[in-house]
């Protein structure tokens, strides 16, 4: 669309030159701009020198200084005022204007024959700068067009655009404000040697100082004739060249308008200026106040724009406690160029609880944006609608867009039409239009033209738009769109390739990388020599967000019947094409140091890394850490949690956290396969035995997330719940009488003491970890790789365990401020709480079938929350303070609660109203929970005093014995120890009595006291010298800090010495208290400790 025809639409801004003017004449000693440099040194180590703020520069004596609100100066930056920017503008405009239209300025270099074209383009070959602002303002004043020529680009790209341009000028600098350019022109020998076009370079601070005489040629509104084009901006074409696309002035003051209207910005707020030129997002950012560096925190930036890859990779500095003065002063975040995943959004909701965040819809052809979500309605737009993604919103003002197709207008291409439409593609000397939409007469539409975006997109309830994705192979990498088919063609023209196909590839659910499979030449050099030659050549070539990720060599590409590259047929080999995939399994110390290091430099695209080197101080983002991730076939996070190789080879040795065997259980890798002490796996039905399948190869997994049921949840005393879809779970057996050993796998600082067991949920195939603390923190853990996914602070300190809802959606428990907490499983939010009046001790037990939430509270009452409509239904008056966990018998529809007041009490919970059907006085408090014998119904009760009661169904008891000291946990009964029931006491014995008998089958002494219950090891067995006799792991965990894994016999044989039954497998002290009950899955604990960490152990073999 060109301007005249747009011209009853425009704004009532004239131009954009005319609204900096004003905006200069008004506060002319107001600090524009800073070239911060102060606070990078502050943040080097330099912090005596540059702490202080800089007090050297002047504002006018007439300007109110005590209203205004200045952005912090540290020693070392450089600061501009409205009036240095406006002086430079005019003088940089001045000799523009003479070099194009009037006689030869004396810092002209003439390469060849001039070209002028109106609007003229002009080149600017710089970084983000105090510079390339003026530049733009200047060629803007002076009535042409700029050129963004991004430095990092290949110089054969930059040759190219200027050629297909046909460039009347490159602008660039002599020296940057701080002094040390590295892309000075005056130095670039090839640029004015092949660029066949004059270069323009000029220092900042001379034109400023220089005398600044009125400007004789006219502001751009004021032209007889209008330009058709303020700006040229070029995209990756699916032709294989890039496209120019001419944006328009209408169409940038249309976008500040609205953005002006919409978020207004405040006296003193600071603007982030940091995404690169090659990206039209970085036009908004300046056009404004403007800051150029990185440091938020330091600067305290009020708007920042950004891609959301940039924040997926910045949220680990987010979660760092130093950083909470960004949620303070951050306070419109504006996210665009890649579709926002629900994941990534919540948890930036999480993290800045008081900044607006926006998603914005756009493309360089409609000036960048088109439409805007309002994320702060996600939680609420998430109620009423399943959604893939964050929408996408609603169109900004003055901006038309229909959705066209067979569907339409629910669903179908999204067509754009209004003044941020550019006004066509440049092909020299005349603008060739976009793809241009035919809207047909049913689909109400305001205007007659309509640029065709490629996308699809379907409207929800609301109105709002949710993208849908394309049909063609542009992809969006880091924000930038990419046509696959040049990167093809790239390398089709090297000399050495046949043919070549690239893919897009996702990991981690979120980062595309881009994948080559190339057909080489038979009389070319070896792969990894042209692997090498390859990456140089594109490198050469493409800007480097276009480089694949993985190259990969074929003998030929699969073919469809109408013989063109078959990519589906290409993507399914691939993926079971491992080649490249590297097996760190049975590495040494030495050797995987060496291949992080090899891969670290791979994809940074250098020669050599150090070992303490870290990899996003050397340029990594979230494009190369994926492919470590991939290459090293581990989770993203943990490279961003152990950034050098040095920690990541800490880590890898420490911790099971390869994404391709995802080892959450693992065999020391020192197991022969051979031996006859090696491991074997099968599958069996949770409650029954089956015989060993064959044997498996040495470092095999144990037990894995993958073998684990998809939804599936383990808590304290073997409790433990299985999804419908998966009843089937892994077994390990394991023959020989050797010993173990534990060692820390991943422990996670909380703040103050953990007392609370852990809650250990698999969910698909990741393994995450639920649990608080005294300091008020409740924490979701990664259990594979301990990194914690995210925290939420409640009213009071935690203490019991937590309870998951039956479709994993939400977590509940309770805490000392009385409130049980419903919080949102995927980031931590909470949903809803309910108040009682008293301290909540016990954990909350989940009722699927009625829908329900039972738990106690020490104002002495049971309560029964509905978790669909989130009220209390029913409470229950106790006669005591509730601590432990009721129990459930489902079979007899009968719920029971005990309490510290000595009572145990059966409600009958078939349907409104519940009945109580027996309280039993036992005589003793009660503060473990109860457990349930489903074979008989039986109810078993530790009382302080020592003694352990079973009750019968009808509330009588069966047997009592009594334990040498004080019970204060719950029993554990496990199906892996049939006829057993474990008690652990404070006089520091293990006690395994008879179900249904009350005899001692045996007792283990550890020499402790012991305040938690234990815990049975059910996927690993081991099998014993004595006939019919097969043995378990269980663990305990001392009041003193020790953790004991023992080993015991599965059943009581008559005749077996009751010493021979249970001996000590493994041991390991931490340096403080323990009062959490483990959780023990095949070769992990997971425990809470009184040294404020939260642990995960490993358990080996020797």
């Amino acid at each position: 669309m060109a301007a005249g025809e747009a011209s009853e639409l425009q704004p009532s801004a004239c131009c954009i030159s005319h609204e900096f003017y004003k905006a200069a004449s008004k506060s002319p000693h107001k600090i524009a701009v800073i070239h911060a440099s102060g606070f990078a040194k502050i943040a080097g180590g330099s912090l005596d020198t540059y702490r202080r703020p800089r007090t050297d520069y002047v504002e006018s004596p007439s300007v109110d200084t005590a209203s205004l609100s200045r952005p912090p100066v540290y020693n070392g930056d450089e600061c501009f005022t409205f009036s240095d920017i406006q002086s430079a503008v005019e003088n940089l405009s001045s000799r523009l204007w003479h070099i194009l239209h009037g006689p030869d300025d004396s810092y002209l270099i003439k390469t060849g024959p001039e070209h002028f074209h109106t609007p003229k383009v002009i080149g600017i070959y710089m970084e983000p700068s105090v510079e390339y602002i003026i530049s733009v303002l200047s060629i803007l004043r002076c009535g042409e067009a700029f050129m963004p020529l991004d430095p990092t680009w290949p110089k054969s790209r930059i040759l190219s655009l200027l050629s297909s341009s046909k460039a009347d000028l490159v602008v660039g600098v002599e020296s940057s404000a701080e002094g040390n350019c590295f892309h000075r022109l005056d130095t670039l020998k090839w640029l004015i040697e092949e660029g066949a076009c004059p270069i323009l370079h000029f220092s900042v601070k001379e034109i400023i100082k220089k005398q600044s005489n009125p400007l004789r040629f006219r502001w751009p509104c004021e032209s007889e004739s209008l330009r058709s084009f303020c700006y040229l901006m070029y995209t990756s074409g699916s032709s294989g060249k890039p496209k120019g696309v001419c944006g328009t002035e209408i169409g940038l003051l249309n976008r500040l308008s609205w953005m002006q209207e919409m978020y207004p910005p405040h006296e003193g707020d600071v603007v982030l200026f940091k995404t690169a030129i090659s990206f039209i997002d970085h036009l908004q950012e300046f056009l404004g106040a403007v800051l150029s560096t990185y440091y938020l925190q330091g600067y305290l930036i009020n708007r920042l724009v950004a891609v959301p890859s940039l924040m997926r990779a910045i949220i680990p500095s987010l979660q760092s406690p130093r950083s909470i003065a960004i949620q303070g002063s951050l306070k419109l975040l504006v996210l665009s160029g890649e579709v926002l995943h629900l994941s990534l959004c919540k948890m930036l909701l999480k993290l800045l609880p008081q900044t607006s965040i926006l998603n914005l819809y756009g493309s360089t052809e409609v000036t960048g944006d088109c439409t805007y979500f309002h994320c702060n309605r996600l939680p609420l737009t998430t109620e009423h609608e399943l959604l893939s993604s964050v929408p996408i919103g609603s169109p900004l003002s003055n901006c038309d867009v229909v959705l066209v197709g067979d569907d339409a207008p629910y669903q179908g291409e999204i067509y754009v039409g209004g003044p941020c439409v550019a006004a066509g593609y440049f092909d020299h000397p005349h603008l060739t239009p976009l793809a241009d939409g035919y809207v047909s007469p049913e689909i109400e539409c305001k205007l007659k033209n309509y640029f065709k975006t490629g996308d699809f997109a379907r409207k929800l309830p609301t109105g709002e738009l949710l993208f849908l994705g394309r049909k063609d192979r542009t992809v969006k990498v880091n924000g930038h769109r990419i046509a696959i088919e040049e990167i093809e063609g790239t390398l089709r023209d090297h000399p050495d390739v046949v043919d070549a196909a690239v893919l897009s590839r996702e990991v981690d659910g979120e980062i595309l990388l881009l994948e080559a499979h190339v057909v080489r030449n038979e009389s070319s050099e070896d792969d990894e020599h042209l692997t090498s030659s390859l990456r140089d050549w594109v490198l050469s070539k493409l800007p480097h967000m276009m480089i694949p990720s993985r190259i990969l060599f074929t003998g030929s590409l699969p073919l469809t019947s109408s013989g063109k590259v078959d990519y589906l047929l290409l993507a399914d080999s691939s993926r079971l094409d491992e080649q490249n995939r590297i097996s760190i399994e049975d590495m040494n110390r030495d050797r995987l140091i060496k291949v992080i290091e090899k891969v670290f430099s791979d994809a940074l695209m250098v020669e050599n890394v150090s070992v303490d080197g870290d990899f996003f101080a050397m340029g990594g983002n979230s494009i190369t850490a994926a492919y470590v991730s991939f290459k090293l076939g581990i989770h993203m996070k943990l490279l961003y949690t152990y950034p050098t190789p040095s920690r990541l080879l800490t880590a890898l040795l420490s911790s099971s956290s390869l994404v391709s065997t995802n080892a959450f259980l693992r065999l020391p890798q020192s197991m022969d396969s051979n031996s006859t002490h090696s491991a074997k796996k099968l599958k069996t039905e949770s409650n029954s035995c089956a015989a060993p399948s064959k044997e498996q190869n040495r470092g095999d997994i144990l037990l894995s997330p993958i073998s684990l049921h998809t939804e599936c949840f383990f808590s304290r005393c073997n409790k433990s719940t299985h999804g419908g879809q998966c009843e089937r779970c892994w077994s390990n057996i394991i023959s020989g009488n050797r010993k173990g050993f534990m060692r820390t796998l991943w422990k996670v600082d909380l703040g103050s003491c953990v007392d609370a067991s852990p809650l250990v949920v698999c969910k698909g195939s990741d393994v995450y970890l639920f649990i608080g603390c005294h300091s008020h923190k409740f924490v979701c853990i990664h259990g594979t790789s301990g990194v914690v996914q995210w925290e939420t602070k409640l009213e009071g300190r935690v203490e019991c365990s937590a309870a998951i809802l039956d479709d994993l959606s939400q977590v509940v428990v309770g805490c000392y401020h009385g409130n049980i907490y419903f919080i949102d499983f995927s980031n931590g939010s909470v949903r809803w709480s309910f108040q009682t009046n008293g301290e909540v001790k016990s954990q909350p037990v989940v009722d699927k079938c009625r829908h329900l939430v039972w738990c106690g509270s020490y104002d002495h009452n049971l309560y029964a929350i509905d978790y669909k409509s989130y009220r209390c239904i029913y409470k229950l008056p106790c006669g005591g303070s509730i601590f432990g966990a009721p129990a459930i018998n489902e079979m007899q529809e009968t719920l029971y609660v005990a309490t510290t007041g000595g009572h145990v009490t059966a409600l009958e919970i078939k349907s409104l109203p519940f009945k109580t059907l027996w309280k039993q006085d036992m005589g003793a408090p009660v503060f473990g929970s109860l457990s349930v014998n489903y074979s008989n119904g039986n109810i078993i009760c530790c009382l302080v005093d020592g003694t352990v009661a079973v009750l019968g169904a009808c509330g009588s008891i069966i047997w009592k014995v009594r334990t040498g000291g004080p019970n204060f946990a719950g029993p554990c009964t496990s199906h892996a120890l049939p006829s057993q029931v474990l008690i652990c006491s404070r006089d520091g014995s293990i006690y395994s009595f008879e179900m249904e008998t009350g005899n001692v089958i045996w007792k283990h002494t550890i020499g402790h006291p012991i305040t938690s219950s234990p815990y049975v090891n059910e996927n690993t067995q081991f099998t014993a010298n004595t006939p019919n006799l097969s043995d378990r792991l269980i663990c305990v965990c001392g009041s003193s800090g020790s953790i004991y894994v023992l080993r015991a016999h599965s059943n009581a044989i008559e005749g077996v010495n009751q010493n021979d039954m249970v001996r000590e497998f493994a041991r390991l002290d931490l340096d403080g208290d323990i009062f959490s009950s483990p959780v023990m899955i095949g070769g992990r604990v997971f425990v809470g400790c009184r040294n404020d960490h939260v642990y995960c152990i490993q358990l080996d073999v020797e």
